[in-house]
């Protein structure tokens, strides 16, 4: 069973977790909706190009905008644009001021896709170090393959062994905070530690040299022409993310919260291989599960 699904399966209550309100959620889908009317002015300005991915695009196609139960954002930018989009991004003094934007290599950053942080709230996930963190909206980085299958299978496997390392160094960085919540839950203290335990191999670098890492094997490829595109830090990981070019980077604009927002032209084609021809239904209401946090303040 994955990490985050066990994590659902804690008791919230008998752990002391806070568990999102309604009202909360409503406050959290607030905030990442100013964010992504700043980025879409910011963007249209500089003419940088992104799209949603994910849940956010599934929100999209399916809600018009949020999936009501979701609380978060995932966006993709090609690496061209989002070279660009890094570049820019300290001259724009909206976005400097209400957000901080956190790339691979970053001190004490552990991702290893960027992320922009929404200045002003503060929560603690889970699986974090449990640190202080912000709200965060997700970049996942459309990278460029090779067209010849040979090459692109060994870049595969290379991208699939660092997203490994990288996975045990951050829990090796997470251990000692999530141990406390495995007290109630013998799943959680054996995934902790049977994954913490293979970052002993990976002393060598800091986490964030590991994340440096990857992202440059990431965005190895240059040629901005390939027929493909992977999404390399995608959670179906290298073989399952990968995508024609036209379809996903080719944009267009769907109905967003009362605004027009960046999907895939081939949105349909992206939700149909990431979450199955019937993307269009909701799930049934007892799979949907409320959100869980160890603090959560949005004021």
């Amino acid at each position: 069973m994955g990490l985050i699904s066990i994590i659902k399966k804690l008791d919230a209550e008998k752990l002391g977790l806070h568990i999102v309100t309604d009202l909360e959620l409503k406050q959290i889908q607030n905030y990442f909706l100013e964010l992504l009317t700043d980025l879409n002015e910011f963007c249209d300005k500089e003419k940088i190009e992104w799209f949603f991915g994910g849940g956010s695009l599934l929100g999209a196609a399916r809600h018009k905008g949020f999936i009501p139960w979701d609380d978060d954002v995932d966006i993709h930018m090609t690496r061209e644009n989002f070279n660009k989009f890094q570049s820019k991004f300290d001259s724009s003094k909206i976005l400097t001021e209400k957000y901080s934007l956190k790339i691979p290599g970053d001190k004490g950053f552990i991702y290893h896709f960027p992320r922009i942080y929404i200045k002003g709230t503060s929560m603690i996930p889970i699986q974090s170090t449990g640190k202080l963190e912000e709200l965060a909206l997700d970049i996942f980085i459309m990278e460029n393959t090779y067209d010849n299958k040979i090459l692109r299978f060994f870049h595969g496997i290379q991208c699939n062994a660092l997203l490994f390392i990288d996975s045990v160094v951050r829990m090796d960085a997470c251990k000692a905070f999530m141990i406390r919540f495995a007290k109630e839950s013998r799943e959680l203290d054996k995934a902790v530690k049977s994954r913490a335990c293979f970052a002993k191999f990976f002393k060598f670098y800091s986490i964030e040299r590991w994340m440096e890492i990857s992202d440059k094997c990431f965005s190895k490829v240059k040629n901005n022409n390939s027929k493909l595109v992977v999404c390399t830090s995608g959670s179906l990981h290298y073989f399952g993310e990968l995508y024609d070019r036209e379809k996903m980077c080719r944009i267009m604009e769907l109905p967003f919260e009362g605004k027009m927002m960046k999907v895939p032209a081939g949105y349909e084609y992206v939700l149909s291989k990431r979450y199955g021809q019937d993307y269009m239904l909701p799930p049934p209401a007892e799979k949907i599960e409320k959100h869980v946090y160890v603090s959560l303040d949005l004021d």
